[in-house]
């Protein structure tokens, strides 16, 4: 009766700490991806609002979260949405002009977006920044989650600011530093107990880049804050993994 009480235990412990660690990349790879979109987004001549961005992360990282968690719902829900679409743009019999315009818009994007363009508009840049969080948030995803290390990410970060700083505009850069740094952090507090005492730091980063330093101009600078809660949640969740741990070898 002992033993199966100890299996037990073991079971949900595993399963416990199983979901801290997935929720722990997730808010890591949230912080790399804001990051990241904050210094691209400075590079074209409209730029979106840092809320949008928090917005447009949030959204793609959670919904890939829950359709990767089997196999099986990714390639139903990719498969679903492909036929539901061409189903809608056949009976609107807008199926070839939709090929034509998306054919269209992205030549303009490779062409290095020329201003002389119909397509160059505010709206149609919205959908070039919408499409650029979506595949940096899909790429650091892919990245933490395939490989399961933090040096990947620290590799693609530490490449990003070279290049920007070397061909880019900068005046992101201070921001999506500390995103990334605070990100890598935790990482390595994820694979290493002895790296726990960074997530301080981490929340440190974040608090003064947040509150001292405006990520965007438009932004009110109590939203700001929003940026400081994933350390705040990987903290509590670092406490529980310590909980059950405890608890686990309490009842061996």
């Amino acid at each position: 009766m002992r033993n199966k009480q100890n299996y037990i235990a073991d079971t949900t412990a595993k399963s416990s700490e199983s979901i801290v660690e997935f929720i722990w990349e997730i808010l890591c790879c949230l912080l790399l991806s804001i990051g990241t979109c904050l210094i691209l987004n400075v590079q074209f001549p409209f730029q979106s609002d840092s809320i949008t961005i928090l917005k447009h992360c949030v959204i793609t990282i959670v919904i890939i979260s829950l359709i990767t968690r089997r196999w099986w719902i990714l390639l139903a829900s990719v498969a679903v949405s492909v036929i539901a679409a061409l189903i809608w743009l056949s009976s609107a019999n807008i199926l070839s002009d939709f090929f034509k315009n998306a054919i269209s818009f992205f030549l303009w994007w490779f062409d290095n977006l020329p201003k002389d363009s119909e397509w160059f508009t505010e709206r149609n840049m919205g959908i070039v920044h919408l499409l650029i969080h979506i595949g940096v948030s899909l790429g650091f995803f892919a990245v933490l989650r395939i490989t399961r290390r933090a040096w990947p990410a620290v590799l693609i970060c530490i490449t990003i600011i070279i290049v920007i700083l070397n061909f880019g505009e900068t005046s992101n850069n201070s921001v999506a530093a500390a995103l990334y740094a605070a990100g890598i952090l935790t990482l390595f507090a994820k694979e290493h107990s002895g790296f726990t005492s960074m997530l301080p730091l981490s929340l440190s980063l974040l608090r003064y880049y947040t509150t001292k330093l405006q990520v965007c101009q438009q932004t009110p600078r109590g939203s700001l804050l929003i940026f400081q809660n994933p350390i705040k949640i990987i903290t509590i969740l670092e406490h529980t993994k310590r909980k059950d741990f405890l608890r686990l070898n309490a009842r061996k």
